[in-house]
């Protein structure tokens, strides 16, 4: 992982950071829709021992404090927030490993919440 894609991360955890419960709720429902576990299983979003544990401070430090006051609501919405935005988050930086297709299975449920993610490979225009 290097330091743009740890930005890109800490970017996008920022901006999860902010949603609402309903956001959250909606991104949960979201991820059954799409069956992102059966995406997990495939293994698309594995990163290093090392990968897995910057992002998971990372989640834990910067979205948590934000879904603490969910766990009154519903503590399944704050489970689900933390396990969306990690796989998300690992999307972010292995989104070269998978189709465009794919990598929305993982960040699509925040980008109809209004976060913006980093594009998939195939999606970003080089200039000549």
């Amino acid at each position: 992982m290097n330091d743009h894609q740890k930005d890109e991360v800490i970017d996008f955890l920022m901006q999860v950071a902010t949603l609402s419960f309903d956001d959250f709720n909606g991104v949960r429902h979201r991820s059954v829709a799409v069956d992102m576990i059966s995406y997990v299983d495939r293994g698309l979003v594995r990163v290093s021992g090392s990968e897995y544990a910057w992002v998971n401070k990372r989640v834990t430090d910067i979205v948590g404090p934000a879904v603490a006051s969910f766990i009154r609501q519903n503590p399944g919405v704050v489970s689900s927030a933390f396990s969306c935005a990690t796989l998300a988050a690992q999307a972010i930086i292995r989104r070269h490993c998978m189709s465009a297709a794919e990598y929305e299975v993982f960040v699509g449920g925040f980008w109809q919440v209004g976060v913006v993610v980093p594009p998939h490979p195939s999606e970003v225009i080089m200039s000549e």
